[in-house]
């Protein structure tokens, strides 16, 4: 069953399809039941129920943050460059130099998430809680954005629905990477270009809010592009932005050069026809509430000419592997915003069996992709992990450890990176970052075998029963570590200490 419903996950015009199939047989043998579920959805039911949507979606936040492990392998590379930010190091390293941690984000992330842990220490709670306060307030924001059109029951309805797309996405709502933070941005700005009276304001608080994005991820002006195509051009916009873009390059331990040299090797990276197909139909369903509520085919394309076209340039740039159709997410106030503004809501009453299978596609779709997020945190978390690191970084206090790796079933046991790197150890090699690298064809250069050579990093705290360093990239599968790192690894390294999910090697000299 699991394996038939991930395959739909990855055909999901498929999955609608087979649904409204469903839900049409079911309606011509209970035609009066469907009926009587359209009358519910304007019942008080309707926002009862998506009351406790969000409080569900609420829960999801607060189990994640109280959870003591990642859901995504890139977190705990943002959570150790955002801390070595804090100590005076530099965000963006130079491409040959013998540490491999920086990653392609803008340095207003690792900024923030530093601005974070520096208030409240280095732990894996700091590290995650702008994540989730970004996936909260943006949440709130999309509720604003609907009460500017509708009762406030209605609101509440239309921030469950958004709740329980967002479901789909799994973590990537408030994980501690840049994608929250995006969603937020996007919908402070859609809301004030509703509330505010001031074109000349609007305009500012656009540009700052596009900027600020674009210091998170340097594509994001793209999903204010909807915003601006229907205001039209302002000098004021870039009065706004300038500030906001420049600033955060001030920062000590930021090189600009460094960082566009690595954004310039992320273009080594191809395009994959895969990632393209589920971000299309993606796309299709974010659209589709808009074109049920439209008279006609040429009055949604008016309407929505805006926003169709920013939304196939990300599909396109979404195409890099490891991007995703998430990347479709900080259009969700926007797909909001032009469906209360254009759309006709009282005629998807003219199409109840669509409307009832979008729903019920997302329906599907949240609860399946939490359910294994939740089996996938059963693993690490409670099971004394964090505990055994923490003891073992204690022994070895002041001498410079680091958390390596073993094999790619036993990877998330490295997400732990970040507690050594609290210690004010340094980070040598990051799996995460090494793998964009490796897509960009660069290899673990010398400066990195050298300093494995001489033992910068003096002892190692591997998965246990693994075999030491023989991860495989997630985008071409082949092993993320050279045979020569290796073959120097066993030549200075030697097992000292085995723990209950971990052991220690420690360098021979």
């Amino acid at each position: 069953m699991s394996f038939i419903l991930g395959v739909l996950e990855d055909h999901l015009l498929t999955l609608f399809a087979l649904v409204f199939l469903g839900v049409w047989i079911f309606s011509k043998f209970y035609r009066g039941l469907l009926n009587e579920v359209l009358e519910l959805v304007s019942t008080k039911w309707a926002w009862i129920a998506a009351c406790v949507v969000i409080l569900l979606g609420l829960v999801r936040l607060g189990f994640y943050v109280s959870t003591l492990s990642f859901a995504d392998h890139a977190e705990p590379t943002v959570t150790s460059v955002s801390w070595l930010w804090n100590t005076g190091h530099p965000i963006y390293h130079a491409q040959d130099s013998a540490e491999r941690y920086s990653l392609l984000y803008g340095p207003l992330l690792s900024i923030y998430h530093g601005t974070f842990l520096k208030i409240l220490g280095g732990s894996l709670f700091g590290a995650k809680l702008p994540g989730v306060l970004s996936g909260f307030l943006a949440m709130l924001f999309c509720y604003l954005i609907a009460r500017r059109f509708v009762s406030w029951q209605k609101s509440v309805v239309l921030t469950a629905i958004i709740a329980l797309v967002w479901g789909k996405f799994g973590a990537t709502t408030f994980w501690a990477r840049g994608d929250p933070h995006l969603i937020l941005l996007v919908s402070i700005a859609t809301y004030f270009q509703i509330a505010l009276k001031s074109t000349r304001i609007k305009n500012i608080c656009l540009g700052v809010c596009a900027a600020l994005a674009v210091n998170i991820k340097i594509h994001s002006f793209i999903y204010f592009l909807p915003l601006i195509f229907l205001n039209g051009i302002s000098v004021w916009i870039f009065v706004g932005a300038l500030p906001a873009l420049v600033l955060p390059f001030f920062s000590t331990g930021i090189n600009i050069s460094n960082y566009l040299e690595w954004i310039k090797a992320a273009g080594k990276h191809g395009l994959a026809i895969r990632e393209f197909t589920q971000n299309f139909q993606i796309a299709v369903l974010g659209f589709l509430p808009s074109f049920l509520g439209a008279q006609n085919f040429r009055a949604f394309l008016k309407n929505n000419f805006a926003l169709l076209l920013p939304v196939l340039i990300i599909c396109v740039i979404a195409c890099k592997p490891g991007a995703g159709f998430h990347h479709l997410l900080p259009f969700t106030p926007l797909f909001l915003f032009f469906f209360l503004k254009y759309a006709d809501i009282s005629r998807l009453k003219f199409h109840p069996r669509l409307t009832l299978t979008w729903v019920l596609v997302f329906f599907i779709l949240a609860i399946t992709t939490q359910t294994k997020i939740i089996f996938k945190f059963k693993k690490g978390a409670g099971d004394g992990r964090e505990k055994e690191i923490t003891e073992i970084l204690d022994r070895y206090q002041g001498a410079n450890t680091n958390i390596g790796y073993g094999d790619s079933a036993h990877y998330r046991d490295s997400f732990y990176a970040p507690l050594a790197i609290f210690r004010g150890n340094p980070d040598l090699v990051d799996a995460s970052a090494l793998m964009d690298m490796d897509l960009s064809h660069m290899p673990i250069p010398e400066n990195t075998l050298q300093a494995l050579r001489d033992c910068k990093i003096q002892n190692w705290i591997l998965p246990k029963d693994n075999e030491p360093f023989s991860l495989k990239s997630f985008y071409t599968l082949e092993p993320l570590f050279s045979e020569e790192f290796r073959k120097i690894f066993f030549q200075n390294y030697e097992k000292r200490e085995t723990s209950n999910h971990y052991e220690i090697w420690s360098c021979k000299k």
